[in-house]
């Protein structure tokens, strides 16, 4: 029997539905599914694979060790099946490059040969009608400008001068992280992929996957994390390090709580 049959074979003897499994194990449907019909490649990762494998196992009370070389036996099949593939298959496609179309010749525009001494006298005829037209503007507003200030003198007044004290800002102080009494802080950082589950009493807080660097934070009287692959998972409690939660993919679960 094939690890599906085994695991289908189990459940059905429990009378026990997929929806019941994915309450209790808080794995999503699809990927039960895609374990007992030997659809691995729905699975997220072989990571995932094994941490979902032994979670269902273990819920089944089904021998989790078999099952899990098992699977380990498939993922190292593939490996090799791809390995021995023909070298043609592994060459990457060449997509031909369309041809440039040739665009047609501009036709060129035809010279106009002027004299040396012509190109003198254009030259400094323009430079002397610039100058000229220059010195007219300046002079223009310079003597319009004259005529303003003599009919409109500028006023004068005594101005007092007034000190103005200026107060500085208070310096804004920065709020520490205060934890309400009879709570818990805890904090998660993944170091990898790894799927989480996080909740408080009835409530469910979080659920989902996380790639590396993912931060998480959650405060409250009683906090339960399950972790797909404890390797990847830090957690901070209180601001205290604990490290990571376990064994690289394992699935881990940790109730932290007020002490």
């Amino acid at each position: 029997m094939s690890i599906g049959d085994i695991l289908r074979a189990r459940r059905e003897e429990k009378k026990i539905s997929i929806a019941d499994v994915s309450a209790e194990t808080k794995i999503n449907k699809k990927y039960l599914q895609a374990l007992e019909n030997g659809n691995y490649l729905l699975l997220p990762s072989p990571v995932f694979a094994k941490g979902f494998l032994k979670a269902y196992s273990t819920f089944l009370g089904l021998d989790t060790k078999a099952l899990t070389e098992e699977l380990v036996r498939y993922y190292k099949s593939r490996e090799e099946e791809k390995k021995s593939l023909p070298l043609a298959s592994k060459m990457p496609r060449v997509i031909p490059v369309p041809k440039i179309p040739v665009l047609p010749k501009i036709p060129e525009v035809p010279k106009i040969n002027i004299d040396r001494k012509t190109a003198y006298v254009v030259f400094f005829s323009i430079a002397i009608f610039l100058l000229l037209f220059s010195a007219y503007g300046y002079i223009s507003v310079y003597l319009k400008r004259q005529v303003l200030i003599e009919a409109n003198p500028p006023a004068t007044a005594n101005i007092e001068e007034k000190s103005v004290e200026t107060k500085k800002p208070p310096a804004v102080i920065p709020k520490k992280s205060v934890i309400p009494p009879g709570k818990v802080e805890v904090r998660l950082e993944t170091v990898g992929k790894s799927w989480i589950f996080v909740s408080s009493g009835e409530k469910v807080l979080y659920s989902g996957t996380l790639g590396p660097d993912a931060k998480l934070r959650f405060i409250g009287a009683e906090i339960k994390v399950k972790a797909g692959d404890g390797g990847s998972v830090k957690a901070y409690v209180n601001g205290k390090p604990l490290g990571v939660m376990g064994e690289e993919g394992a699935v881990v679960e940790r109730t932290y709580r007020t002490q």
